[in-house]
């Protein structure tokens, strides 16, 4: 395989050898491997394991490493690591230690890769379809939602990332979230996200990289198919009713193309839904769930209430 690989580690060696069997399988000319340091003196023997799961490179690559001495956390980490990918390359794929692709996921990434190239209003293209279920009649449509896990893209898209998110007070001033979305609900979620990000109430990195697509009124490449299992039922994601999803082959015949360039509205309202309604209800729903919570006498009547809401 042609297409770089960019692989993401850290502590978590079990989940990291897995996934580097699936890249192992499919063979990139060129695979860059990037590690934060660890953050206290007992977990460098995790960090260390880690690292050494990925040094059975046994076919013909060029592999480059950047193994970072101090911790740089979730904030800045993994930033550090694609930036320094896309120093060295105009395009490829990029994979965490938990993100456990489908052999059709290279593939898919790789002819993404090439056919969208220079067409700038796609940012991004995954791996990952948390809705395979939705009918679909191409292999591949368009989304306004960036799903991280298991994910290809340009140097020309990095480029729109900035990391402190500079522009977020004047952006939200001029509504960049009321314009892009519809739903009420939605608006108030995404802009707490940011704002939790923004001043330092959440460190991740996944934010800046959401607010530079949306502000570019970008579009992410998503197959009909889920091609990406997140394994990660330790660390970040744990808990979460996302991970080990299965995956299915999306080259059972010739891909079939989408339509015009555009966003799939009606997927991404369903799955913006599932994602946000529940865990950002509306303000009325909001107060009612903690006068629930607080006072015993006021459950039946609260319940009550937050059906007719709902």
């Amino acid at each position: 395989m042609k297409t770089p690989v960019l692989m993401i580690i850290f502590n978590r060696p079990q989940y990291t050898r897995r996934v580097f069997e699936a890249i192992r399988a499919a063979r990139p000319e060129r695979l860059y491997i990037a590690c934060d340091g660890p953050r206290t003196k007992d977990e460098r023997a995790a960090v260390e394991a880690a690292r050494s799961a990925t040094e059975n490179v046994d076919w013909p690559c060029t592999v480059q490493r950047l193994y970072q001495d101090k911790n740089l956390g979730l904030r800045w980490g993994p930033p550090a690591g694609i930036g320094w990918f896309f120093e060295h390359e105009e395009a490829g794929i990029i994979l965490e230690d938990d993100c456990l692709p489908h052999p059709d996921f290279f593939r898919f990434a790789s002819e993404m890769l090439e056919r969208y190239r220079t067409d700038t209003r796609i940012i991004q293209i995954t791996g990952t379809n948390m809705m395979p279920e939705f009918p679909h009649e191409s292999s591949y449509f368009f989304s306004k939602f960036f799903n991280l896990w298991g994910w290809a893209a340009w140097r020309r898209s990095w480029a729109l990332y900035d990391p402190h998110m500079q522009e977020w007070p004047e952006l939200k001033k001029e509504r960049l979230i009321e314009r892009s979305f519809r739903e009420g609900y939605l608006r108030r979620a995404l802009r707490g996200l940011i704002d939790d990000v923004y001043y330092g109430r959440h460190a991740t990195w996944d934010i800046a990289w959401f607010l530079a697509c949306i502000k570019a009124n970008g579009l992410c490449v998503t197959p009909r198919t889920n091609l990406i299992s997140n394994i990660g039922t330790e660390g970040v994601h744990s808990g979460s009713d996302s991970q080990n999803r299965p995956t299915a082959a999306l080259y059972n015949k010739s891909l079939v193309e989408p339509g015009a360039v555009q966003a799939d509205i009606e997927f991404d309202a369903l799955w913006y839904r599932k994602v946000f309604y529940q865990s950002y209800p509306s303000w009325l729903r909001r107060k009612a769930w903690l006068l629930l919570m607080g006072q015993e006498w006021l459950k039946r009547p609260v319940r009550a209430l937050l059906g007719r809401a709902r």
